[in-house]
């Protein structure tokens, strides 16, 4: 419920935003986050989108499209190198482009809540907080820092100290980051709107064939795709075994396109890339079961 014109958001994302909540958006590119020297050359030569993706590749994470296996094992040889000495991403330097400071400048931004998510995410939002003289709110919705990166980060921990507030999504993830960074951390989560729901939700429990399983969300390595390949090994072997039951995956689109084969189960099992405005409400009912897939090994 909040004035659409009162949200302005900066972000990197490839999907296409929604504009049902929000209007104004700046796509922060190579002008804002610009490789340092030498690794700048590659930029030069079209190189940095296949050099992006040949990291991600080569650390299992879905890249669009696919990158050369020279390329990917050029990067697995470096890769050590690059965690030990540049905190596992390619040395970046960041600047207030001239349109993304006409961008602040045109909304006259108030406060910036930021999720950050890398290093030079952490120097922009630095930048752009000292030179508007902005309060930042800080909400952190997983341990990224642990997961990216090897050691401390100094410069996270000075963006945490001056922030105007600090944001978990539970009490006991506020309590683990206020040992660690020495702040109060209060919890907050994305609430559902339960008119919504309720006006949609599924009430004839009756069983029918086939049985429909659903699973819609995110393809990440680190998160949940070992575990929902077990799944739809599950699904498999359920129906070679007679039992009349499907199972649907809904992604964002790369992951989709990137994992379907991996996923897919002849008969049983479909992957469907996620449309920019997704009923999720009227999804979910249609479902007998919904799959919450969590990796816990290494």
């Amino acid at each position: 419920g909040w004035p659409a014109d009162k949200i302005a958001v900066a972000h990197n994302d490839k999907i296409q935003p929604s504009t049902d909540i929000c209007k104004k958006y700046f796509y922060l590119g190579t002008k804002e986050f610009q490789w340092a020297f030498p690794f700048s050359i590659a930029s030069k030569f079209g190189l940095r989108e296949k050099l992006e993706n040949s990291a991600r590749e080569a650390k299992g994470v879905a890249a669009r499209g696919g990158s050369s296996e020279i390329l990917k094992k050029i990067v697995r040889l470096i890769m050590p190198l690059f965690q030990r000495f540049f905190h596992n991403e390619i040395p970046t330097r960041v600047r207030i482009s001239r349109e993304l400071e006409k961008f602040i400048n045109d909304f006259k931004p108030e406060v910036i809540y930021t999720i950050l998510g890398s290093l030079p995410y952490i120097r922009l939002v630095r930048k752009v907080a000292e030179k508007y003289n902005l309060p930042v709110v800080i909400h952190m919705m997983d341990d990224w820092p642990a997961v990216r990166y090897h050691g401390e980060l100094k410069e996270l921990k000075m963006l945490i100290k001056n922030a105007a507030a600090c944001l978990g999504i539970c009490d006991s993830m506020c309590e683990a980051y206020e040992k660690r960074y020495g702040r109060k951390f209060l919890a907050f989560a994305n609430a559902l709107d339960r008119e919504n729901w309720l006006k949609k939700a599924r009430k004839n429990w009756r069983r029918v064939s086939p049985f429909k399983m659903l699973y819609a969300g995110a393809l990440m390595p680190d998160s949940q795709l070992g575990s929902l390949i077990d799944v739809c090994d599950a699904v498999s072997e359920l129906n070679k075994n007679g039992l009349d039951v499907e199972m649907e995956i809904y992604a964002p689109w790369f992951s989709a396109k990137h994992y379907r084969g991996e996923l897919e189960r002849a008969g049983c099992v479909r992957v469907f890339d996620a449309p920019p405005k997704m009923d999720s409400e009227e999804l979910f009912a249609k479902a007998d079961l919904l799959i919450l897939p969590v990796n816990f090994d290494r």
